[in-house]
């Protein structure tokens, strides 16, 4: 059965949504892709006398690595301290330089400044330690469990001292709503259109190659199959906005813990940061521009 005869032949568009993307998965997993890094453009502070270096020092590696002769392993030892001498060199003069001529330009120079800090890494957030009544909790699911039970009874807390009021907030949006529709003034109202496969396309191709979120797909994927996942995304969209239902899924976050500051093992040291699935932000975009009263549909 083709999607968009799922779509049709049933209410439940939680349903439908996870229809979607079980599909899609299976499909990376019969059909991997693999990422192949492509050769960078030769970088600024990198001049042809450093390559020539380079090259040289990776034969005499070669060579030493091969005969296991003293003479051979000193003189690669030497190529290497040249060439960590000369990279040094190089680099001050050009970052020295690059910085001097942006010095109008803040916003220049920490690019320039970023680019020359070494990456960290990608589990610079992983929380390896905390202390939970001041003993050492390492087992990550025991360390997730105590950060949720934090963040949870702190939005309890925020509520019992009534520093929120989004049930108020909300009965009060509504009821702007409601009497925007029985006015005149169409400033206040929404006007959702069924979308179109094309706008859908354009949406897609503005999605940064970010952390797909929970339940979601991976931004790489999604571009190998872009045209026919844009048409079952198309198909959910528009059936999502004539029944008024947001999936579920779309509504889960997966929550990080960001260190601000002071003790790494303290959990009150950590802010929530969540990252929504890819597919609600085009969801989002969709809602953003009905209420904004644009039509999309010819």
């Amino acid at each position: 059965m083709i999607f968009a005869e799922i779509i049709s032949s049933t209410d439940n568009l939680n349903l439908v949504y996870s229809k979607m993307i079980t599909d899609v998965t299976s499909l990376i997993e019969k059909f991997p892709y693999r990422l192949k890094r492509v050769k960078h453009k030769k970088t600024d502070w990198i001049t042809n006398d450093f390559i020539a270096l380079t090259y040289k020092r990776d034969k005499a590696v070669k060579l030493a690595q091969k005969t296991k002769l003293t003479s051979d392993i000193t003189f690669a030892k030497n190529l290497k301290n040249e060439c960590k001498k000369l990279s040094k060199k190089l680099k001050k003069q050009y970052f020295d330089t690059e910085l001097k001529n942006c010095k109008q330009n803040p916003k220049k120079g920490w690019k320039i400044i970023n680019n020359f800090l070494p990456n960290k890494g990608s589990n610079k957030n992983c929380v390896e330690k905390i202390l939970v009544d001041n003993s050492p909790v390492t087992n990550k699911l025991d360390i997730s469990n105590h950060f949720n039970s934090f963040y949870i009874k702190n939005i309890d807390d925020a509520y019992s001292k009534n520093d929120f009021k989004f049930p108020n907030m909300y009965d009060d949006f509504i009821t702007t709503l409601l009497n925007a529709s029985d006015s005149e003034d169409t400033t206040n109202h929404f006007n959702f259109h069924p979308i179109t496969n094309d706008y859908t396309l354009k949406l897609l191709s503005s999605i940064k190659a970010a952390t797909p979120g929970h339940k979601s797909i991976p931004y790489k994927f999604i571009e190998i199959i872009l045209n026919e996942f844009a048409t079952m995304l198309t198909h959910l969209i528009n059936r999502c906005l004539e029944e008024a239902i947001f999936p579920d899924s779309l509504k889960q976050a997966l929550v990080t813990p960001l260190h601000k500051g002071g003790e790494k093992e303290a959990v009150t040291n950590y802010r929530p940061v969540s990252i929504l699935p890819n597919i609600s932000k085009i969801f989002e975009r969709v809602m953003a521009l009905g209420r904004s009263n644009k039509t999309i549909h010819k």
